[in-house]
């Protein structure tokens, strides 16, 4: 029997060649099909200029979704609709083979800004919206877009019923070559809800929504690490469970969540169990004996398998065997870690039904002559056996039988820390908000004048069938500076503070299983909501935390700046992102061979720490500014030297050596090197560079850090 899920293939061409008997077997799909076809033709404006054409559809059970599909000699397009012909997904593919990718260097400013695609963007969702629906897109005033490779612009946002925020968010996607869109969804695509949005208007006021609402917001005080990544500061942070909202017809209150049904190892061995010393090889080189002597002390897998089996609480000695071992050098700490992969199988029906009831009976008799098998992955320290990390899995995934309680899984866990990672066991306290007690997981966080620092914590989960450890992770970094608690606000302070950015907004939100093919239900409520990006209070000022949205970085800014001549375009490169790290310019300083390099790197996605000068340096070589045998970071460049920096490295480099062909035009050309010659040329004539007002280059003159900003602004306006 056929299943409704099952997608029915429909062609135009057989639709339109069946007899009336055919027709009346489709149960009148094909005329569905003409139908839904028309209607996306009329919303979207379609000729008759595609050559082929499918359409596909899935039958949910009440509701359907058709799929779609054009295709011309030009480009191809696919529509996801519902039975009214209401588009849910659009996307157009141009059948164009792509140009090969030229990785000479050559930024450019973007001829078109996504403030140019924005108008287009909202025409076309408007048009696709039906029943009241209206589009709210978000805001992206903090995000900053950079000119490598811009060939398109996204937006995004949500969907508005009745003049209400709901659940439905959509995306669209605009071309700039042509500013045209290129592709549409929405996350409604394979959901239907039970019925309409309910009346927007509200039986309950925010007032009280408000007073529900704020009694739902806690506040917990713990060590941040700040940003230098040194200080730990001390932060009211919001309590994150639950989902709540309240109910504009009832009042009630409802979680949205619920309502859906390092130390070292004691006793694990030390350095007299480890290899002896290697004898090198003759022949070898420094760099190849000094990989060799790493190796040094490092244990046996026999060994540290031995050194495991010996643990109490990792249960390797019931029936595990060791699979795999593998060894692998950090090369940031210099550290040689082992990874061991252990597994057991289980073929006892009898057993397995006793330990994983739920797996069992969904397999029922399936599992008969089929064992279930356990892995377990183990991280040590390879020359001292320091458990890194353990994880487990089953075939039976991790719902075992739970014989244990809650304290006794607790003990379980702080006794194995206590035996095998005591040292820094010792600093923490268990920590309740981030534990899991579902799991069985617990977090151990450092603790610090009684306040916790989650950010050095050990993390733990217990089989709650048998007591042994399923998974172990730490994040330990030793010697931050910790913030004193003399003078920070209280809690009540700090959540006052916190909710004066929230306010009960109405609007409508889903409610039930999200599950395809099952029915869910637009619920009118309030939501807590924030403007802002809200993350926490600094408990010494009491004053909220705010950071900026999006995913990528706000445009760069400089204090050192007004009055230069470079001005203008040192703001224009920085609105991209293109600059030096930092709020200072130095616009009057000379620039040096890193500068330069930091600089032109900017534009085509690289952004370096400064203390990484070995990344700068092998990405000026990928990208042509230099050969290594010009390094000289500290070296200040001249005017020709950069022009030939930025010049050699485009396309038009390998010309610019070329003798004989080029006539700069400049009044003190005699000045200019035949080294440099080729490059200044060309150089003038794509406008990068031009005389003053005597019309002399100066070549030879050292090049300030805005000269070189106004360079490159010229460059990439070419």
């Amino acid at each position: 029997m056929l299943k409704k899920t099952a997608a029915i293939f429909i062609s135009v061409a057989l639709i339109f060649s069946l007899g009336s008997s055919a027709l009346a077997a489709s149960n009148g799909l094909d005329q569905e099909l003409a139908r839904v076809t028309a209607k996306v033709k009329e919303t979207l404006g379609l000729g008759n200029s595609y050559t082929k054409f499918n359409g596909n559809v899935n039958d949910r059970g009440g509701y359907r979704n058709w799929y779609l599909n054009w295709s011309g000699e030009d480009e191809t397009l696919n529509v996801s609709a519902d039975s009214n012909g209401k588009i849910l997904y659009f996307y157009k593919h141009k059948n164009v083979y792509s140009v090969q990718r030229n990785d000479y260097y050559s930024p450019a400013f973007p001829k078109v800004s996504r403030e140019d695609a924005l108008p287009v963007a909202k025409a076309f969702v408007e048009k696709l919206l039906t029943n009241g629906e209206t589009a709210l897109f978000d805001k992206n005033e903090n995000m900053l877009y950079g000119v490598r490779n811009v060939g398109s612009f996204s937006f995004s946002g949500v969907i508005l019923l009745n003049g209400l925020k709901s659940p439905i968010s959509f995306s669209v996607v605009v071309l700039a070559d042509g500013m045209e869109v290129t592709s549409f969804s929405r996350s409604d695509s394979h959901m239907r809800f039970a019925s309409p949005p309910p009346s927007p208007q509200p039986a309950v006021s925010s007032e009280k929504a408000a007073a529900l609402l704020q009694g739902t917001v806690n506040m917990k005080l713990q060590y941040v690490l700040s940003d230098d990544g040194k200080t730990a500061v001390l932060r009211y942070l919001p309590i994150q469970k639950g989902n709540y909202i309240v109910k504009a017809d009832t009042g009630e209150l409802v979680d949205l969540t619920t309502s859906y049904d390092g130390g070292y190892a004691k006793g694990m061995g030390g350095p007299d169990g480890a290899q002896a010393s290697v004898t090198a090889a003759p022949g070898l080189s420094e760099v190849e004996l000094s990989a060799v002597s790493s190796l040094e002390g490092v244990y046996s897998k026999e060994k540290i398998d031995l050194i495991l089996r010996s643990v109490s609480g990792l249960g390797l000695e019931s029936g595990f065997t060791l699979n795999l071992a593998r060894y692998s050098t950090d090369s940031e700490n210099g550290k040689i870690y082992c990874r061991l992969s252990y597994v057991k199988k289980i073929s006892d029906e009898a057993l397995i039904k006793e330990q994983y009831p739920d797996y069992y009976g969904a397999a029922g008799k399936s599992t008969e002559g089929r064992p279930l098998s356990i892995y377990k992955y183990i991280m040590v320290d390879a020359k001292t056996c320091e458990l890194i990390y353990i994880e487990t899995s089953t075939s039976a995934g991790n719902n075992e039988k739970s014989l244990l309680s809650e304290e006794a899984l607790e003990k379980k866990a702080s006794d194995f820390l206590k035996n095998n990672l005591g040292v820094n066991f010792k600093k923490t306290a268990l920590n309740k908000e981030d534990s899991r007690v579902e799991t069985a997981t617990f977090v151990y966080s450092e603790s610090v004048n009684g306040i916790p620092f989650p950010q050095n914590s050990i993390s733990i989960s217990i089989n709650k069938y048998d007591g042994t450890v399923k998974a172990l992770h730490t994040s330990w970094q030793d010697g931050a500076e910790f913030a004193s608690p003399e003078g920070i606000v209280g809690a009540d302070a700090a959540k006052t503070e916190y909710i004066t950015f929230f306010k009960p907004v109405l609007r409508y939100v889903q409610f039930g299983a999200a599950k395809e093919g099952e029915d869910n239900s637009l619920l009118l409520a309030y939501r807590y909501e924030s403007d802002e990006n809200v993350t926490g209070v600094d408990a010494k000022t009491g004053k909220a935390i705010i950071v900026p949205e999006g995913g990528k970085s706000p445009a760069l800014a400089y204090n050192d700046i007004e009055g230069c001549y470079g001005k203008a375009q040192i703001e224009a490169l920085a609105k991209y992102g293109i600059g030096f790290p930092g709020t200072s310019f130095k616009p009057e300083a000379a620039l040096t061979q890193k500068d330069a390099l930091v600089l032109l790197l900017s534009p085509i996605g690289y952004s370096f720490d400064e203390k990484d000068e070995a990344s700068l340096y092998e990405a000026a070589y990928t990208h042509r500014l230099l050969t290594k045998s010009e390094k000289n970071p500290d070296g200040v460049l001249t005017r020709a030297a950069l022009i030939k920096m930025l010049i050699g490295a485009t396309e038009l480099g390998p010309a610019a050596k070329l003798k004989g062909l080029f006539v700069c035009g400049f009044a003190d050309d005699a000045d200019i090197s035949d080294e440099h010659y080729g490059y200044i040329a060309l150089a003038r004539a794509l406008g990068v560079v031009k005389g003053d007002s005597e019309n002399r280059l100066n070549p030879n003159l050292q090049v300030t850090r805005q000269d070189a900003a106004i360079i490159l602004y010229n460059f990439m306006s070419r």
